[in-house]
């Protein structure tokens, strides 16, 4: 291995926060100068379109899930990469069992982003088989020399309790948010066109449990009864009809707005009164620096694990208790009244510590790779397919 490479292995491109995640540092790593690879089990996803042309995206699964290891060991035999970053539990224990089989010189660090105790005591049937499954082979397959990463101090602690570490063995850095094209968007006009009503509360993410948009749903009817501000929903998911079904009942049908998936909502987020995060559980919250970035109030349930430290503590924004309807009215209520309101710019200038930029220095030098890297610039890479290829 001459020339450092990296490669980033998850296992599609969908539109969620470590999709995005892994997305923003292929690209910073790649504008640095590195050699870049992003390994997916198929190029499918709201982000697949969305990969720069300079950055080689290999299928190694195309067809079944169930070819990933496969394609994952004759990609690493073929390629050597000098690194490797993956992130989900189950990709991660793939690529600990490949990197024992292959044995290379490899530098391998795995990310855990989410709170997987949340998620597995929320978990029925075979998916809660499937969990317990990937945490005993990540403590089986996690050998001393594998790095392991977390967005939030209250992740690394369940990453620990999980993986047989000590706390002090694994590194915490925050999730890279947003970069300067982020910051750009946030100044273009919103499309579709705005609605007659000026005001509205936001919220980013999935229509899946965890979000617990049902709690928004309540909380809005409350604490908007008397006004004729809007709520705008930006994600996709299978609770939607169920969700739209609750804004019926509610009686709030009129003044809900679900705008599908938007691949980067910073104009959204700009014209916000409030983003609201109603979660029971999150790894980091990135909605909330994006909203940041872009100088917006936020609201956040106080969940592990993230909010919190994101907010440090309430400083930068309201944290109300997981799964209160009346706690999140109150904090809307108290937005609406600017009876909570912080400096647009002092917002602003918090969301740097969780830039692309600023956080790829952070991954580097854990990787060893800080001196390998030019300087950064704010030139453009363009997106595109061309790269893609399978890994035979």
């Amino acid at each position: 291995m001459s020339e450092p490479s990296i490669a980033l292995i998850m296992p599609r491109l969908d539109g969620g926060g470590i999709e995005r995640v892994f997305l923003n540092l292929a690209t910073e790593f790649c504008r640095r100068g590195l050699a870049v690879d992003l390994i997916v089990g198929e190029r499918t996803g709201e982000l697949a379109d969305k990969v720069p042309k300079a950055i080689r995206c290999i299928e190694i699964a195309r067809g079944h899930p169930a070819l990933f290891l496969i394609g994952l060991l004759r990609y690493w035999r073929h390629m050597r990469p000098s690194h490797v970053l993956s992130a989900f539990d189950d990709v991660n224990a793939m690529t600990m069992f490949a990197r024992l089989a292959v044995k290379p010189r490899s530098t391998l660090a795995i990310g855990i982003h989410n709170s997987s105790l949340s998620k597995q005591s929320s978990a029925n049937g075979w998916r809660r088989v499937r969990d317990y499954t990937s945490h005993w082979s990540a403590r089986l397959l996690c050998s001393p020399q594998v790095l392991v990463v977390t967005p939030s101090a209250g992740i690394a602690d369940e990453a620990a309790l999980i993986l047989g570490r000590a706390r002090n063995q694994i590194r915490v850095i925050p999730n890279p948010v947003f970069d300067h094209r982020f910051r750009e968007a946030a100044d273009r006009p919103i499309m579709p066109q705005q609605t007659s009503s000026p005001r509205y509360f936001i919220a980013v993410g999935r229509l899946h449990p965890q979000k617990r948009i049902d709690l928004l749903l309540r909380a809005f009817a409350i604490a908007t009864a008397e006004t004729n501000i809007r709520l705008r929903i930006l994600g996709s998911g299978t609770l939607e009809p169920e969700l739209r079904s609750l804004a019926d009942r509610l009686g709030i049908r009129a003044r809900v707005d679900w705008e599908g998936f938007v691949s980067n909502p910073a104009a959204w987020l700009q014209s916000a009164t409030a983003l609201v995060l109603t979660s029971d559980y999150e790894g980091f919250g990135n909605v909330l620096v994006e909203a940041m970035a872009c100088g917006t109030q936020v609201i956040a349930t106080d969940c592990p694990s993230g909010p919190a430290e994101i907010l440090e503590g309430g400083r930068w924004g309201q944290l109300v208790p997981v799964g209160s309807v009346e706690a999140i009215a109150t904090a809307m209520r108290r937005c609406l009244n600017r009876e909570s309101w912080i400096e647009p710019q002092k917002l602003r200038k918090r969301a740097t510590a969780f830039s692309v930029e600023v956080i790829a220095n952070r991954y580097l030098s854990m990787l060893g790779l800080a001196e390998n890297c030019r300087g950064v610039t704010n030139d453009d890479i363009a997106v595109g397919r061309s790269g893609t290829r399978d890994s035979g």
